[in-house]
């Protein structure tokens, strides 16, 4: 009898821990699963449906390759792999770049493309609409993602409006430094970011997959982008054995630079000014202060009665040797014709930009032009009423395109 009651409580005793391992994997598969639901709920508008149009040189036909990016910056940077924007080895050098948020269906905004990695398959873009606050996820530690950890990514695969993947790192063995996951890779996938299932916290970025093998993808960690992040981005990813448990922002070092005050007639005590050819007046000024804030002040002036006038600025920030690290443009803004008696002079309230530090720190000072309406010159849809809407400047790392 004692016998049969042993085999009894045994068999309860291994009834129960079966149904209670069964239950915790249950919550466990939830627990991850909900995890998933709140990195992608909280990081859609974060992630970047990415075309480029590639032209053939032999024909002219033009081709056109999708990927996945994410934002890293409020300014609009975002980080992709460097094979979804680079030009075929038998298309034209320029690609056209395009981006939109959180959906292939949404509307696509220009892009450039800044830089990329010497390294590794990593490429940093900008959305040329600078004057717009984006929406940055957070970069990790990747360093303390380690194997069996839970991965969830979202990208545009194909025709796919938008999806949501989860999977684990099954190795950190992969060639160039990368990561093995057992992640899904399809066309399109290029380029996602990958996020620490437990925080929501960018670790690495989908790459592709092996030919020869099911299963088995790759992923780059974003430590491998870091001098990209650094230079660009103003974000310190973690190194080895930093124990943060995300990347923090690179500080501001410079002091306030302001733009050279033109001695020219009619300037008023602007760095800039200009006479249109109706015999009105531009004139404009820019400082970058300690905090990375760029102030753009624009002026006006007509002695017509019959005529106003309109008017935009562009600001340049230039280095030490005087190379262009990053310029801007103001909205077009205009006054009317005068009233009878002195000229009309209006100054408009200052427009604000936002620098990042990696820029701002290395500005050694700030030129200003200023440009009357009708000129034949609007880089990325800039300037000129195309441009950003009143109280707004556009800010875009690098030299601006020739003219």
């Amino acid at each position: 009898m004692r016998r049969y009651h042993a085999v009894c409580l045994k068999s309860m005793a291994f009834f129960l821990s079966f149904w209670q391992l069964l239950a915790c994997l249950s919550f466990s598969r939830a627990l991850y699963g909900q995890n998933c639901s709140d990195v992608i709920n909280q990081n859609r508008q974060s992630v970047v449906h990415i075309q480029a149009e590639k032209t053939s040189k032999k024909t002219g036909a033009v081709r056109v390759f999708s990927g996945t990016g994410f934002l890293v910056s409020a300014a609009g940077l975002v980080v992709t792999n460097k094979h979804v924007i680079a030009p075929e080895p038998d298309s034209e050098p320029e690609v056209k770049i395009n981006g939109a948020i959180g959906s292939q269906q949404a509307q696509h905004s220009p892009m450039h493309w800044l830089a990329n990695s010497d390294i590794t398959d990593i490429a940093i873009l900008q959305f040329s609409d600078t004057s717009r606050t984006w929406k940055p996820v957070v970069v990790g530690n990747p360093w303390q993602t380690d194997v069996g950890h839970p991965l969830c990514s979202m990208s545009f695969p194909f025709d796919v409006e938008f999806i949501m993947a989860r999977g684990v790192i099954t190795g950190k063995g992969a060639p160039n430094g990368w990561w093995y996951s057992d992640m899904p890779s399809n066309p399109g996938d290029s380029g996602a970011p990958v996020f620490d299932a437990s925080d929501g916290k960018v670790v690495a970025l989908k790459v592709g997959d092996r030919d020869d093998a099911k299963g088995l993808s790759y992923a780059i960690p974003i430590n491998l982008g870091g001098s990209l992040l650094g230079d660009y981005a103003g974000i310190d990813v973690p190194r080895e054995h930093d124990r943060a448990d995300s990347a923090t922002a690179i500080q501001y070092s410079n002091g306030t630079i302001e733009c050279k005050l033109s001695d020219k007639p009619f300037a008023r005590g602007y760095c800039s000014v200009k006479q249109c050819p109706g015999g009105q007046w531009i004139r404009g000024s820019a400082t970058l202060l300690p905090s990375g804030e760029v102030v753009v002040k624009q002026g006006l002036e007509t002695d017509r009665l019959d005529l106003g006038v309109c008017g935009w600025l562009e600001f340049q920030l230039l280095d030490s040797g005087g190379s262009i690290l990053g310029y801007g443009y103001n909205h077009s803004r205009c006054i009317g014709a005068k009233s009878p008696g002195p000229a009309r002079i209006e100054d408009f309230p200052p427009d604000h930009v936002k620098v990042l530090a990696p820029t701002a720190n290395r500005v050694a000072s700030v030129d200003v032009s200023s440009f009357c309406s009708g000129e034949p010159f609007s880089p990325s849809l800039f300037g000129a009423n195309s441009g950003p809407q009143d109280g707004t400047v556009s800010l875009i790392i690098g030299s601006p395109p020739k003219r």
